[in-house]
C-alpha cells in the first residue's frame, strides 16, 4: 500500500536534493526559523528567487510550498494532458513515483530542479 505523502516529504525529496545549486537560483529564504533538529513544520513554505527568463536585470521570486510543489508533479508525471508539462522522462518518472508512494522517489539535482522550475517559471525554461 503507498504512503500517505507529507509536507516534510515534499520538502525533503525536493529540497534535499539541492537543485537550489544551478546557476539560475539566486536564492531562498524559509518561513520559518530552523531548530535544534532541522524538522520542517506542517504549513512551511519557502520563497525561493530566480533568474527571470525573459531579462537578465531582474529576478522572479514565487513562493513555493507542499502544494504548489504537489502542482508541478502532477503536471510533470502527466505531460500529454492538456495542464501537463514535458520536463523529460527521468523527471516524470521520479514524480509518479513521489505521488504513489514517496520512498519509491529518487529525485536527483536535475528532477527537482526541473520541479522547482515548473512551480518557479511555469515549465522547464533552464538546462
Amino acid at each position: 500500500m503507498p504512503e500517505q505523502v507529507t509536507q516534510q516529504d515534499t520538502y525533503g525529496h525536493i529540497f534535499g536534493a539541492s537543485p537550489l545549486t544551478y546557476s539560475w537560483w539566486e536564492g531562498m529564504k524559509r518561513s520559518w526559523k530552523p531548530n535544534d533538529m532541522d524538522v520542517v513544520p506542517d504549513g512551511w513554505a519557502v520563497a525561493v528567487i530566480g533568474e527571470d527568463p525573459e531579462s537578465n536585470d531582474r529576478g522572479v521570486t514565487a513562493l513555493v510550498n507542499h502544494w504548489a510543489l504537489i502542482g508541478a508533479m502532477n503536471a510533470i508525471a502527466h505531460p500529454t494532458e492538456p495542464w501537463g508539462v514535458d520536463a523529460g522522462p527521468s523527471a516524470a518518472r521520479e514524480c509518479r513515483s513521489f505521488l504513489f508512494d514517496p520512498e519509491l522517489a529518487d529525485f536527483d539535482a536535475d528532477t527537482a530542479d526541473s520541479v522547482l522550475q515548473v512551480v518557479v517559471f511555469g515549465d522547464v525554461v533552464f538546462g
